[in-house]
């Protein structure tokens, strides 16, 4: 099986989340759509959460998805303080608190060009 994808739009933001998944791993990308609808694509191991930009509508359940599959954050090095920082990711311009803080460990920094395994696949 060759990598698939699958959207998820959002309901009450508009920010959509995608699932890359193959027979072995997953990833979830801007986890913001419906945690329920997440879960539900969810058909192999989550070997990380990819996030594209660090603006709290893309990372609405960031929280309980880290905290539910036990995996990395794949984001830019310079996304790490706009996550862990309700005033830089804008959470605040939503009248929301993400409030997210996390171990250093928890985040796998991508650079331009920089390839990602999902299983045997590549993206």
């Amino acid at each position: 099986m060759s990598i698939q994808v699958e959207a998820i739009y959002g309901r009450n933001i508009i920010s959509n989340t995608y699932i890359l998944y193959n027979e072995s791993a997953t990833f979830i990308v801007d986890p913001s759509a419906q945690l329920s609808e997440i879960k539900k694509l969810v058909t192999s191991p989550v070997v990380g959460v990819l996030l594209t930009h660090a603006h709290a509508d893309h990372m609405i359940h960031l929280k309980e998805v880290i905290s539910e599959y036990q995996c990395p954050i794949y984001c830019h090095k310079a996304a790490i303080e706009k996550i862990e920082n309700d005033e830089l990711n804008v959470a605040h311009w939503m009248d929301m608190e993400l409030n997210l803080k996390f171990p250093e460990s928890t985040y796998h920094i991508l650079h331009d060009g920089s390839i990602i395994s999902l299983g045997k696949d590549k993206i």
